[in-house]
């Protein structure tokens, strides 16, 4: 599912690149470089390879497979890996000159540009934005796919060029100070923080640290931006002391929002209508949505408050008819048909509890829609650290709720899950009196979810709802390519 690293054209003199890097010229300064790439088997004659080093690769050792495709210059750390009187800089440390590059590119360019980050929503926010500010009219671009840390978004900011004047950027984190960075890149006009959960704690910690380390993007917006934040977050409010910007609005569903979700309402489709009130001025805007559940609902509602905030509220009615515009990416709640009837929702791109909870309450107002059952199919959550028991015995509660009717936990973790499941299920049924039992909640631990297809195909009927989604290592997608029907979608 990786997404591949766009091309770009970024244009700079050998001069330019020792300037803007900090690092040592060694070469002609008026050597002209157009592009810039980290990928040796994708240079084409004239780029600038730049030689990242990871914990598992070191981009020095392909230097001259570069060069034999026709790189017009090198961006090291490592001088002895460039033959003598080849042109290169020389840095101490290419990913940080990478960035300084894409943040002086970024600058020239000139134009403004959105940043989005969040526990969960950061995409669908990100592909709704894009839409609604393209239907209203705007010159905009895009980052790509899941091209959101310190590699991939600078690249993203490299593609930047005339065709556009505003740029919707995806930014993530793995360690504290990533968001911080890659604001200090972007140099964000308008920010938008999705949601403070549990996600990467083995990178950032608590629940305070993640909230902190996601709202390094509101502070770093200038006292002209425009902050954007779930309303009603303790977690973010205590973040808003720092953040300079002047305006702010509020998405969410209280009373309190800015953008307040009104209503939500889920269609035959797959699809949702949502209604949504802005509060200054005061009116009401309707959308129809290919997504659904309240999670791409509230991604809506923070789309148009970037709109209100890039384009004023004369944009809004466009914004929100192209909202209908996006579909489910690969992996993202996507619906597919599955077997005798069923539907199997397609949600193996990636899972942290707050996304988790999410669907699952998708699912199960899916299958209320069809009169059928839930089946979850759900593998590890991973980089929880110390809080990954817990938030899977949770999970496992969450899990057998009435609507229910079957669990296939898959993965090492995911065996806390099931324990809980099945003690909650047992519980709950020792308290029902006969003329309230619930039917019986069925567990299954899989250490391997591969079997997992094969297991429930004869199992499911019209009607029933399949969940399917896990962290993206685990692999749950195979249980996808299983169930789904050779049709496609429903």
């Amino acid at each position: 599912m990786a997404t591949p690293i766009p091309k770009n054209q970024a244009q700079f003199t050998l001069a330019e690149v020792a300037s803007a890097s900090g690092g040592e010229l060694r070469g002609s300064d008026a050597l002209a470089l157009c592009g810039v790439t980290t990928d040796s088997r994708a240079v084409v004659p004239g780029e600038l390879y730049v030689a990242l080093r990871g914990e598992r690769f070191d981009g020095h050792a392909f230097v001259q497979r570069a060069l034999q495709a026709g790189a017009g210059a090198l961006l090291v750390s490592e001088p002895d890996s460039v033959p003598p009187g080849l042109p290169c800089v020389v840095v101490r440390d290419t990913l940080h000159a990478l960035g300084e590059l894409a943040a002086h590119h970024r600058a020239r360019w000139g134009g403004r540009v959105l940043a989005i980050t969040g526990s969960a929503g950061k995409t669908t926010t990100k592909e709704l934005a894009f839409a609604a500010l393209r239907a209203a009219g705007a010159k905009v671009a895009r980052s790509a796919g899941n091209l959101n840390n310190l590699v991939g978004a600078p690249l993203s900011l490299l593609a930047l060029d005339a065709s556009s004047d505003l740029m919707v950027l995806e930014i993530g984190t793995s360690a504290s100070g990533e968001i911080a960075r890659l604001s200090a890149i972007a140099r964000p006009e308008v920010g938008i923080v999705t949601a403070v959960a549990v996600a990467h704690a083995e990178g950032l910690g608590s629940l305070e640290q993640v909230a902190e380390e996601k709202a390094a993007l509101l502070r770093a917006l200038p006292e002209s931006g425009t902050a954007i934040y779930r309303s009603g977050d303790p977690l973010i409010a205590a973040q808003l002391p720092g953040v300079r910007a002047h305006q702010r609005l509020a998405f969410g569903s209280d009373d309190a929002a800015d953008v307040r979700l009104v209503r939500s309402e889920l269609l035959a489709g797959p699809n949702m209508m949502i209604e949504l009130a802005v509060r200054a001025p005061a009116r009401s805007v309707r959308a129809e949505l290919q997504l659904f559940g309240t999670g791409p609902a509230l991604d809506a509602a923070a789309a148009l408050a970037a709109v209100l905030a890039l384009l004023g509220e004369g944009a809004l009615d466009a914004a929100a008819r192209g909202l209908g515009e996006v579909v489910p990416g690969p992996g993202r709640l996507s619906p597919l048909s599955g077997p005798a009837g069923a539907l199997v929702l397609d949600d193996s791109y990636n899972a942290n509890p707050a996304s988790m909870r999410a669907s699952i309450e998708t699912a199960l107002e899916l299958a209320r829609l069809r009169s059928g059952r839930v089946v979850l199919v759900l593998g590890d959550m991973l980089e929880l650290g110390a809080r990954s028991r817990e938030e899977h015995e949770e999970l496992g509660r969450l899990a057998a709720q009435p609507g229910v009717a079957m669990l296939l936990a898959c993965g090492t973790q995911m065996t806390a899950a099931a324990e809980r499941a099945r003690e909650t299920a047992a519980a709950e049924r020792a308290r029902e009196t006969a003329e309230s039992v619930q039917p019986v909640l069925s567990v299954l631990h899989l250490a391997d979810p591969s079997a997992a297809a094969e297991l429930l195909r004869p199992l499911l009927g019209p009607g029933d709802v399949v969940l399917v989604k896990g962290s993206r290592s685990i692999g749950m997608e195979r249980v996808v390519e299983g169930l789904a029907s050779k049709e496609g979608e429903p």
